[in-house]
């Protein structure tokens, strides 16, 4: 054979090679196998999922493309593999899982069934009382079913017995208390709040200062206590303790007043005694105490005398705590004495020793006597006052010990009671004869403690000043 005829079929067998090889799929874009799917699970229950021991629990799967399942925890190989149903007895709560595997992969799901009906239950937590004063005792109870123990948090812990009990607590400040019960079947949990109130001060909400009327509960403004807190917060249901320190009229309520829902606690005073000024103590335990001075618009004549709510030997701040500023003060030339003038507005003038000899009244010096002109209403007990005959004035308080003439105009008939520091001026035109019908239009009252106290009398000379800047009548040394 000749050479070409060897060329040509070494050429014929390279070609079939070639087509050979394209032919059995040697491009690196043709698959090399088939794909096989990852298995689904599609059911996969257990009916019923809460039970009672020993009663058994029904679960069904479905899965596809699977070519086995198992159930765990109890690593069971289940068939046939695509669907069926296994009865399950759990003894105590209990989640199970179904894979399904196959050569692509695998699939899982899980379900649980547990013993609601044996789990453990709290049937009561609760704290008596829930709201409390700091440094005062609670009584945290508990009673519980089924469980095997109880964790009060709080500080508390495990508690005993587990069933039923009750400790007593401290709490210092507003908490939660969280209680947990637990058994082998199931937990249960109850959270209660405690509120821990924190009173530091008693407070007398409309001031210190309270105006009032004889024979009546009326007061102005309202007496209100309450307690608050470091932030000033009021606070509600606290026992507010009262006291009458000075007064003998009627306190009510008696003993204690209770704070309302705002934490306001409503008090009155009944000016049904002889004395027109009371002092009442508030308190709450031994944390805080407030007093309140309540005056009556009274004349009480005497040792502990009294006008225009202003009780003798008073300070001049007081004065003007119940009665506000003064139109004008001015200064006696004669002594160390001066004015409050009040006169336009409530008919009365203060006269205030100036101990500091200042020439002006000052907050800290005391009242020594009140001067009280015509319009001004006030009364003693008896009826005596602006308006009183001489024949009244009699009846009551006897002879006065002095009856001097004044012909400073307006002319009056002057009547000194040293005993009881009181002087009145009646109308009068010629002085003589005594006109015991003559109404009063003017009385001094001054305060026999402080004088007493001075060694002073009031003199029988009666000074009408025309250089002072308040046109009345003043007493001298």
């Amino acid at each position: 054979m000749s050479a070409k005829r060897f060329a040509i079929i070494a050429i014929s067998f390279l070609s079939i090679g070639t087509v050979l090889v394209l032919s059995l799929g040697c491009s690196k874009d043709d698959p090399v196998g088939p794909i096989i799917p990852a298995p689904v699970i599609d059911i996969f229950t257990a009916s019923p999922n809460d039970i009672v021991p020993p009663d058994s629990s029904l679960i069904t799967w479905k899965a596809r493309m699977a070519d086995s399942v198992k159930l765990y925890p109890s690593s069971q190989k289940l068939t046939p593999v695509d669907s069926g149903q296994i009865y399950v007895k759990p003894t105590i709560p209990t989640t199970y899982s179904l894979v399904a595997y196959s050569g692509g992969g695998k699939d899982s799901s899980a379900v649980t069934v547990v013993m609601t009906a044996l789990a453990a239950n709290i049937a009561t937590f609760r704290i008596t009382p829930d709201t409390l004063v700091n440094g005062d005792s609670s009584i945290l109870g508990w009673r519980t079913r089924q469980a095997d123990s109880i964790v009060i948090n709080q500080g508390i812990g495990r508690v005993n017995p587990s069933d039923t009990g009750k400790i007593t607590i401290f709490p210092m400040n507003t908490a939660t208390y969280r209680a947990i019960a637990y058994s082998i079947y199931g937990n249960d949990t109850i959270l209660i709040n405690v509120r821990v109130k924190k009173p530091v001060l008693v407070r007398a909400m409309n001031g210190s200062y309270y105006k009032g009327v004889m024979g009546s509960t009326q007061l102005s403004p309202a007496l209100r206590f309450a307690v608050a807190d470091a932030a000033s917060n009021l606070l509600d249901n606290l026992w507010i303790k009262l006291r009458v320190l000075q007064g003998d009229g009627v306190l009510s309520p008696t003993d204690s007043v209770l704070t309302n829902s705002m934490g306001i606690a409503d008090v009155t005073y009944d000016f049904d005694g002889l004395l027109g000024h009371a002092v009442i103590s508030g308190n709450f335990r031994s944390i805080d105490t407030v007093d309140v001075y309540l005056r009556a618009n009274t004349l009480i004549p005497g040792v502990g005398g009294q006008g225009q709510y202003i009780l003798f030997s008073e300070l001049y701040s007081d004065v003007k705590n119940y009665n506000g500023n003064p139109v004008a003060e001015a200064e006696d030339p004669f002594q160390w004495l001066c004015y409050a003038d009040y006169e336009a507005a409530l008919h009365t003038v203060f006269v205030i020793q100036d101990t500091n000899h200042t020439g002006f009244p000052e907050n800290i010096e005391h009242v020594y006597a009140i001067i009280l002109t015509s319009g001004y209403t006030g009364k003693t007990r008896d009826s005596i006052g602006i308006g009183t005959t001489y024949n009244e004035i009699k009846a009551v308080y006897g002879s006065p010990d002095t009856i001097i003439y004044d012909p400073t105009p307006p002319p009056a008939l002057v009547f000194f009671y040293d005993a009881l520091g009181m002087v009145f001026f009646t109308d009068t035109v010629t002085g003589s004869p005594l006109d015991t019908n003559e109404t009063v239009f003017e009385i001094h009252m001054s305060d026999l403690v402080s004088r007493r106290v001075a060694a002073k009398v009031i003199d029988k000379e009666v000074l009408h000043s025309k250089d002072s800047p308040i046109n009345y009548r003043r007493f001298r040394k």
